[in-house]
């Protein structure tokens, strides 16, 4: 299921995001690039608005009461500001949302079919097999997916993500309340996903996983970029340590 993208071009771009909850401003200017093939982490504090970009990118600020007043996304060379959710993920985005929000009742096969409900081929049964073998621990099909670990709930949300063959992938705290063994197995997924030549953006709460998982990384304060560069760059940046990972200066 490799989905490299048009070489040169970027597999996201965002020029400019401003946003508004209500009378509320709350992104002010966002720039932001991931390249195929390549992580980019976003980084900030709970409220510096990493989920709201997130709903900017996809087109879901509407649903959230809420607009994104400028600026423009573009997916592979084609912009889609004012496209909506579906067209944004039939041009090439997915999300794992934080949380994962699987249906608990329906089955791991039927979770993974939702994911490709923008599809139209004949190809979907041959992805589901693969995602199969590339996650082990789902190859029960028809288990009920609330019955599943954590650690197996985030990979079937990765996989039910996989299956709209995304360009660009969103993962929204993928290592949220799961045991250190179990982020190690999803940190190596981010990479193997990252070498098929998905673009991935990562929202994380763990700076330390983060920059070690990224390339390139942008922090988020109050709705505005504070620092932006290479992700060893910034690891090494004292004001990044003592805010983000918890080294005093």
């Amino acid at each position: 299921m490799k989905t490299p993208a048009p070489e040169g071009t970027a597999a996201l771009d965002v020029r400019g995001a401003c946003a508004r909850y209500q009378n509320a401003d709350v992104l002010h200017g966002i720039d932001l690039t991931v390249e195929p093939g390549r992580v980019t982490a976003l980084l900030g504090a709970n409220g510096a608005g990493k989920t709201t970009f997130l709903r900017c990118v996809l087109g879901l600020m509407p649903v959230h009461r809420g607009e994104m007043t400028s600026g423009s996304v573009t997916v592979l060379g084609r912009e889609v500001t004012r496209a909506s959710a579906q067209r944004r993920i039939k041009a090439g985005l997915a999300i794992v949302p934080e949380g994962r929000r699987l249906f608990a009742d329906l089955s791991i096969e039927q979770n993974l079919r939702i994911g490709a409900s923008t599809r139209r081929d004949k190809e979907i049964g041959q992805d589901i097999e693969q995602l199969l073998e590339r996650f082990p621990a789902l190859q029960r099909p028809k288990i009920q997916a609330g019955y599943l670990s954590g650690g197996e709930q985030q990979m079937l949300a990765i996989g039910r993500a996989l299956m709209a063959r995304p360009k660009v992938l969103l993962l929204d705290e993928p290592s949220l309340g799961l045991a250190p063994l179990v982020v190690d197995s999803v940190f190596e997924t981010i990479a193997s996903l990252a070498q098929d030549g998905i673009g991935v953006l990562l929202v994380e709460q763990n700076a330390e996983r983060a920059l070690q998982a990224s390339s390139h990384a942008v922090v988020l304060q109050a709705g505005k970029v504070v620092r932006s560069g290479a992700s060893a760059e910034l690891a090494d940046d004292p004001v990044i340590q003592e805010s983000y990972l918890g080294v005093a200066s």
